[in-house]
């Protein structure tokens, strides 16, 4: 018996036939160069639409860019992020075509008025919205549900504008309309709350022992140093390490610091579904990080050490391009405003020695620009054991309070903790940061042993006398020793001192 053939079937229309060659073309170059319109077709444009494959896999590698920096790519940046994902892909056409076909898209359309192609979008989001409206609606009749969310679904059909929008405008908002916000502090003058601090130095430093301390304190509720009147916020810490090992070194230096352990999260990574570890970029897992703080019970302070190797990392960021950094900042910017958590980040100074201090970070000078305040610990030269902690940038208070928060503190060898020096007067940045020349190591070794020979003819005169002498009567006749060197040589040798209501006096050695 025949079999009757049956009819031969028209495959369905795909998506791309909703809009010419042409049309496609226009609205590939459209997310380019008329980034006004963003993100309306974002949201209903899909790499379905479109038959061509250059422009489908375009439009995927434009939403992928967005994600990830929260702007669209400009030209170069796509034919350069649409190699990357040509070699990291199967494609059905030679890279050569690609980057041919998608020059010529935008070669052929940058100066286009695209209010036309905007309509046009805007006629077919507002046909999908309609679409959807209308099954919504009718599930929400056949349930019995509240009738009011009809009329939303309408409104926001109605809302969508398919004239082509208006020409490009600002996003602005009057200052009456700010709400004012005071500054607050996680540290008192040294580490502002809800914003990005860093921390710098050179290797050997301390820096990553004093953040320890830090997350210790925050862990703890115990005060901060120089602040033991002020209270401390007890809260959760995370803690992004990949320097030091967690079991010899992190964990013992935040038991030696009185660190509440069960509040402190040491973060391995990102974890896929497939158990697989892979490093964090915070400019990118932000929504991971947020949930793990919840999951944890609110985070008040994350310390990333060191910073340049928690972000950029999947953008193909270039550490010495200001573009690059602050373009991977600004995701950690935006959360740290939102969120409300504080962020300390670590980074090493560069060998520059000419250079300002400022610009000392190594890499570009947007990793100085970009945050709030920026504090460097310096190894004293002549006692190993004595780290200066001092101020590069911190506009947010006047110069007194930032002098004022400035301090020294030692690292004792058999000592498992900082301790402060409160005897110590911290130097100058620029002092810290000079190269040391022989001639200035000759230079020190005069002074010193010009103090010396002062104090020691004091001592044979006055050291069998109870009175103490005017500091600044030792000192007129050697105005070219500096407050270190005098301290070193008068601690030293036994000598004594005491703040009076009209000055400081110094006390020699009994005999």
């Amino acid at each position: 018996m025949e079999t009757k053939k049956k009819p031969e079937q028209k495959p369905e229309p795909t998506y791309g036939t909703v809009f010419s060659e042409e049309i496609q073309r226009k609205i590939v170059a459209m997310l380019i160069y008329d980034q006004q319109s963003w993100p309306e077709p974002a949201e209903s444009l899909k790499p379905e639409y479109f038959e061509n494959p250059v422009l489908s896999d375009s439009v995927r590698v434009i939403k992928n860019y967005v994600k990830r920096f929260g702007h669209p790519p400009t030209a170069e940046e796509l034919l350069q992020e649409l190699d990357f994902f040509l070699n990291a892909s199967k494609v059905p056409l030679p890279a050569g075509e690609y980057r041919a076909q998608l020059q010529s898209v935008l070669k052929d359309y940058q100066d286009t008025d695209f209010a036309y192609i905007r309509g046009l979008v805007g006629n077919f989001r507002k046909r999908q919205e309609s679409r959807l409206a209308i099954i919504q609606t009718l599930n929400i009749l056949e349930e019995g549900r509240d009738l009011d969310a009809i009329d939303g679904l309408w409104e926001r059909v109605k809302s969508i504008d398919v004239t082509g929008g208006p020409e490009k405008k600002l996003d602005y908002v009057m200052a009456s309309d700010v709400p004012e916000e005071s500054l607050e502090w996680l540290w008192q003058n040294t580490f502002p709350k809800a914003g990005l601090s860093v921390l710098c130095g050179m290797p050997e430093s301390g820096k990553s022992w004093f953040l320890t301390m830090v997350a210790a304190r925050i862990s703890s509720g115990l005060p901060f140093p120089k602040k033991d009147h002020l209270p401390v916020e007890k809260g959760r810490v995370l803690i992004l390490q990949s320097e030091d090992s967690w079991a010899q070194t992190v964990r013992r230096r935040l038991e030696w610091e009185g660190a509440d352990l069960s509040n402190v999260a040491l973060v391995k990574g990102v974890k896929d579904r497939n158990e697989e570890i892979r490093p964090v970029d915070l400019s990118t897992d932000l929504a991971t990080v947020k949930h793990t703080m919840n999951e944890l019970g609110g985070g008040g302070l994350i310390i990333v050490d060191p910073l340049d190797m928690y972000v950029g990392l999947y953008g193909r960021m270039d550490t010495n391009k200001a573009h690059d950094v602050r373009m991977a900042l600004r995701p950690l910017e935006e959360f740290i405003e939102k969120e409300k958590v504080t962020v300390i980040g670590l980074m090493h100074l560069n060998k520059k020695e000419d250079a300002s201090a400022i610009f000392r970070l190594s890499g570009s000078g947007a990793w100085a620009q970009v945050p709030r305040v920026i504090w460097t610990i310096i190894r004293d030269r002549e006692d190993p054991e004595l780290f200066h902690f001092l101020a590069l940038k911190n506009n947010t208070i006047p110069w007194e309070d930032k002098m004022e928060a400035q301090f020294c503190f030692r690292i004792p060898k058999g000592v498992d903790r900082i301790e402060v020096a409160p005897d110590v007067e911290p130097i100058s940045v620029q002092e810290a940061l000079q190269p040391e020349t022989p001639e200035d190591a000759r230079e020190r070794k005069s002074k010193r042993e010009l103090a010396e020979t002062i104090l020691e003819g004091l001592e044979k005169d006055y050291g069998d006398q109870q009175e103490g002498i005017p500091a600044n009567v030792i000192q007129e006749g050697a105005k070219e020793i500096g407050r270190m060197t005098w301290k070193r040589v008068r601690d030293a040798r036994g000598w004594t001192t005491r703040q009076m209501p009209w000055g400081w006096m110094w006390y020699p050695p009994h005999k």
